[in-house]
């Protein structure tokens, strides 16, 4: 392994870099001139000279027409990498949330995912009709397949509860999802 890097400008304005391995019987400069895309330029620099963090290799930026070539951050691009990261960081948050579902206070959950909602909604549209003609009230399953038998009361008083966690944690999202593209 060697400590030097070959660098060249990509065509997305990045800055490709490649890990020479001499162990091949080539030279760097063969190794350079067989890997890097036709046409295009590139330096041979030491690793130490490339920026440390790593969280910003999309960000990097360098000229390559003066010498010695310097491989450094770009501010504008890094700042759209700290955003994709925190946009990336934000659909974790709610794909989490989502995925702990709602705890009814009766020792269950109810899911929490759109298609959660949408049979939670439907079974309660089912259960005031059966409610308004006397019939059973469907059941309510829970996000392990647990059925719950409740009245029409006890079911009203779930989904309105069930329905403002859902609204307060899409809110939440929106409001941090404006927040980062404020940024």
């Amino acid at each position: 392994m060697t400590n030097l890097r070959i660098v060249y400008p990509r065509e997305d304005g990045g800055i490709g870099v490649l890990i020479p391995c001499l162990d091949s019987g080539l030279t760097i400069n063969e190794i350079a001139d067989k890997d890097v895309p036709g046409g295009v330029e590139y330096a041979i620099i030491p690793v130490d000279d490339l920026p440390q963090d790593i969280r910003y290799t999309e960000a990097w930026t360098a000229d390559f027409s003066e010498t010695p070539v310097v491989v450094t951050i770009d501010p504008v691009r890094k700042a759209i990498v700290d955003k994709a990261h925190a946009m990336a960081d934000l659909e974790q948050w709610m794909t989490d949330k989502l995925n702990e579902g709602y705890g009814t206070g009766k020792g269950w959950k109810l899911g929490m995912q759109q298609s959660d909602v949408t049979l939670l909604t439907g079974n309660f549209v089912l259960a005031k009709e059966a409610a308004a003609m006397n019939l059973p009230i469907p059941p309510v399953i829970d996000a392990v397949g647990g059925v719950h038998e409740m009245g029409i009361d006890d079911l009203t008083e779930l989904m309105l509860l069930y329905g403002q966690a859902r609204a307060a944690l899409s809110v939440e999202y929106a409001a941090r999802k404006a927040a980062i593209n404020a940024e």
